[in-house]
């Protein structure tokens, strides 16, 4: 009821420029989307039923056309019973309350070209425990990360810290969350809200970005004799790993070497950094 009512609002004060654009909407393998420039052939994640681990895709055909998949629409994943999302590389913006209240997020990686992020993108995700802001973001909204009352951490890649106001980090606990920024960035995250985090830890992230960009060795991830295998992986890359009802088995890093988890026969779903994979033992 809340949330149709609430979209019913966003209707209603949206009526008077909506009438002379005809929009069109298209589903694909489960993903809802909203083509944004017939011309530039563009598209954006609509509003649709989604649970899970969700994987976006870079390019999505519709019609004989493929288009490129470069937002996340407001309301996306209102209220959505997800807890993984897989964003690609080509998405640039995320909008308005499109992650609102998904309490199964635990930890999200945003991709490396996104630009913006909308106000309550994120608002009352209770479980967000770490998000990770690529070196291309310029805007976060107020309110984006409203009530992320579990976020502990934040990695930020952008050498400037993004734009923010007063209230994009609204009621998050910031004395008891970490951030984590590239080296010599600390003189400039030194303006609010930035520097009101309990700590700031100055870190060696280009060299990881280097070697992932020259090897391009591929992440693999499978199952075998009890026993989920990580490989390719840099040392230290997030991992958390779920069973097929949405609870944690694992939440930990990769090793330097291959990660092997030892886990019962089962249904689980992987994710590892920005990749997440179904794995069966």
């Amino acid at each position: 009821m809340r949330k149709t009512f609430t979209r019913l609002l966003v209707s209603v004060f949206a009526l008077g420029t909506s009438l002379s654009v005809a929009a069109e909407d298209f589903t694909a393998d489960g993903i809802s989307y909203n083509i944004t420039s017939p011309d530039e052939y563009t598209v954006e994640v609509s509003e649709g039923s989604y649970a899970g681990a969700v994987t976006i895709p870079a390019q999505v055909t519709y019609d004989s056309k493929t288009y490129s998949v470069t937002g996340i629409g407001e309301y996306a994943f209102f209220y959505a019973n997800i807890f993984a999302i897989d964003l690609p590389n080509s998405i640039e913006t995320i909008g308005d309350n499109a992650f609102y209240a998904c309490p199964e997020l635990i930890t999200v990686t945003l991709p490396e070209n996104l630009v913006s992020i909308g106000s309550n993108a994120f608002g009352r995700c209770f479980n967000l425990e770490s998000i990770t802001l690529p070196a291309a973001l310029t805007t976060i909204a107020g309110m984006a990360f409203d009530y992320c009352s579990s976020l502990t951490k934040i990695y930020s890649f952008a050498m400037t810290p993004p734009n923010c106001t007063s209230t994009s980090f609204s009621r998050v606990n910031m004395e008891s969350c970490t951030l984590y920024i590239p080296e010599g960035a600390k003189e400039a995250y030194n303006i609010s809200p930035w520097n009101e985090f309990g700590e700031i830890i100055e870190t060696d992230f280009a060299g990881t970005e280097e070697i992932a960009s020259d090897t391009q060795v591929e992440t693999l991830i499978y199952g075998t004799s009890g026993k989920i295998i990580i490989e390719n992986a840099a040392a230290g890359t997030a991992v958390t790993v779920y069973t097929a009802n949405g609870s944690i088995f694992y939440n930990g890093i990769t090793a330097e070497a291959n990660t092997e988890i030892s886990a019962p026969n089962g249904i689980y779903i992987v994710k590892c950094g920005n990749q997440t994979q179904k794995v069966i033992l």
